[in-house]
């Protein structure tokens, strides 16, 4: 096993494991927040404003850098 298959092996478990919380808490007898509702909560106040925009802009540099 190398770096790559290790690397590609952990991203599909943090995609699996997302999409397995989303169903979860579409559930109707769920009390996971749904992504929505989550980032409203987050987006109330300005230091949430803040670290989602901080979070954008950290993803953006790792993803669209040369």
């Amino acid at each position: 096993m190398n770096w790559r298959v290790l690397t590609v092996s952990g991203y599909l478990v943090v995609l699996v494991s997302a999409i397995l919380l989303m169903i979860a808490s579409h559930l109707p007898s769920s009390t996971i927040p749904t992504f929505g509702s989550l980032m409203s909560r987050i987006m109330r106040t300005r230091s949430g404003r803040i670290a989602v925009l901080v979070g954008w802009l950290w993803l953006g540099m790792h993803f669209f850098a040369l």
